[in-house]
């Protein structure tokens, strides 16, 4: 049987260690089950594990709430969208630091 949840929290420190070693730019907080990144213009985007629906939950400044449910295939997929957790954060943090980002396998 799949853990969601300890593939959640892997997930969480995965992007919150990425962040921290690639976007020195962006400040990192980095909690068991959450990650909150704040811009220099102040601006919040925080992830988290939301163990009722066991999916991850993204607060974003720049575009809203999504939600990410694991694939078969192991992937966080967003609910809404075609994106991936990847895809969806790789692009904002881009965007945010005016530079290419990409955060393989989140």
């Amino acid at each position: 049987m799949i853990n969601i949840r300890a593939l959640a929290r892997q997930t969480l420190q995965h992007i919150a260690e990425f962040v921290e070693d690639h976007m020195p730019e962006v400040e990192v907080e980095p909690g068991e089950e959450d990650v909150l990144i704040i811009d220099n213009y102040n601006r919040h985007f925080l992830l988290n594990y939301h163990g009722v629906t066991q999916q991850v939950w993204y607060s974003s400044a720049i575009s809203g709430a999504h939600h990410f449910a694991l694939t078969e295939a192991g992937v966080w997929h967003c609910t809404r969208s075609e994106d991936t957790l990847s895809q969806l954060l790789s692009r904002e943090l881009s965007h945010i630091c005016q530079r290419d980002i990409n955060i393989p396998y989140a």
